[in-house]
């Protein structure tokens, strides 16, 4: 990996490595949220940016600033970098980044996103690419979860925010093997005239549920399993668990998957997951993930710090799904039901 001087050109926005001139635009960029959450400059001035590039940047080969320039306007709209890069393991961290308030919900932040990490994964060979986050920021929690990045787990008490609180922070992570699938599925979302998919998985809105869901998650059950569920035990389910209940659902509010998670009455940091479901015309395409990914955030918040599930034998193909999601087997398990895996996932 060499990170020579990046200049990255898109359809909606470029990238361009940091100079002072840039600062005066940067200092703009700024909003109140971002001050609290971001790891980033103490003061929104041209003289607090260049502060802080010239105290975290500066001298550094293994960290490059780059600010966010969209093209119609020539505005200054944002920042991102490549950090912590280790061209021995040929892995890096993206980040900070953070888009202006009036371009957030934009396109700007998944072309800068897809543009890093095609450069990150096609010039410069990386095999992987972390992201951090605060456990509280759940605007870029979603934010990483729909470019495609996947939940690692959550480093406890390891930074302080600028008003001195303590955070937690979530790890993400894309390896290069992800990055077939990632790269189409950013494609497709930014530059559909070109890029075209049976399912785009933008268009799915995952999202806790509501009591008015619970008929559509019955019929869920009945396409991706063959089975009919009582209407009482599912209400009851939501009832208990009703935090911990997500659903998947496309245009016209339409529910297509849901995925359900309890906590353990031994022990509060262990979580089941106690049932994914997703409708037969519609598997195969990261819907599964996307539910698994919203719940295994929810559990991060709740502070979890295991998570279980039982997959029976004769499901080797969910077996591999698990395994590639991070799951490990942990032992076996008997039942009156049948017998199969135990997996985990440790956070």
């Amino acid at each position: 990996m060499n990170f020579s001087p990046i200049a990255l050109q898109g359809q909606y926005v470029r990238l361009a490595s940091f100079n002072d001139s840039y600062a005066t635009g940067l200092a703009k960029t700024g909003n109140s949220q971002m001050m609290y959450y971001t790891y980033g400059p103490t003061e929104w001035t041209p003289e607090g940016i260049r502060a802080y590039i010239s105290k975290r940047f500066t001298g550094s080969p293994n960290r490059i600033p780059l600010v966010i320039i969209e093209k119609e306007t020539n505005e200054i709209i944002g920042f991102a970098a490549f950090i912590n890069i280790n061209r021995e393991q040929n892995r890096l961290e993206i980040g900070p980044v953070w888009i202006s308030e009036a371009h957030q919900g934009s396109l700007a932040f998944t072309e800068s996103m897809y543009m890093m990490l095609k450069h990150a994964f096609e010039v410069e060979e990386a095999q992987r690419v972390e992201f951090t986050c605060d456990s509280h920021n759940i605007h870029s929690k979603l934010a990483l979860l729909k470019i495609g990045a996947t939940i690692e787990g959550m480093v406890r008490k390891n930074l302080f925010r600028t008003d001195k609180s303590v955070r937690d922070t979530v790890l993400f992570g894309i390896i290069d093997t992800d990055w077939p699938e990632v790269r189409q599925t950013l494609q497709s979302r930014l530059y559909p005239e070109k890029y075209s998919c049976l399912l785009n998985i933008y268009d799915i809105n995952i999202r806790p549920s509501r009591l008015d869901d619970l008929d559509a998650i019955l019929e869920v059950e009945k396409s991706a399993f063959g089975r009919v569920c009582i209407f009482d035990n599912v209400r009851q389910y939501f009832d208990v668990f009703r935090d911990l209940l997500f659903v998947a659902e496309i245009q016209e509010s339409k529910v297509i998957g849901y995925a359900l998670a309890g906590i353990a009455t031994y022990d509060v940091n262990i979580a089941w997951i106690l049932s994914v479901g997703v409708k037969r015309d519609y598997q195969r395409k990261g819907i599964g993930k996307n539910l698994m990914d919203a719940i295994q955030m929810q559990l991060c918040s709740r502070n979890c710090r295991e998570i279980q599930l039982r997959v029976y034998s004769d499901k080797d193909y969910v077996i591999h799904f698990y395994e590639k999601i991070g799951y490990t087997k942990k032992g076996r398990f008997s039942d009156c039901s049948g017998n199969g895996n135990i997996m985990q996932l440790l956070l």
